[in-house]
């Protein structure tokens, strides 16, 4: 099992969206606050998506987020933009 390090300040952290659809206002709040702890954001482009009305963008584009917050090492953490009960990406394109 991996443990990351803790964050600090300066870092830089991901929100993606692997599921539902979350608010504009809420999003940007949680921004907020993570950029008042000192952090850097990204915001990956699966949280301004939409697909079929209540997911965020479609299978691929939630996948590809999710990969490339992982593979770029100047991401430290990464976040979801809405808490789900499931996240909804297709076990056949994850690694």
């Amino acid at each position: 099992m991996l443990i990351p390090k803790p964050l600090t300040k300066g870092n830089t952290v991901a929100i993606t969206a692997t599921s539902g659809i979350c608010s504009k206002e809420k999003l940007e709040s949680g921004v907020q606050k993570l950029k008042d702890m000192g952090l850097q954001v990204k915001i990956m482009d699966s949280c301004y998506a939409s697909h079929g009305g209540y997911l965020t963008g479609d299978d691929s584009l939630r996948v590809n987020d999710l990969h490339t917050a992982f593979a770029d090492k100047r991401i430290k953490g990464i976040f979801a933009a809405r808490a789900v009960q499931r996240v909804y990406l297709p076990a056949a394109i994850l690694p």
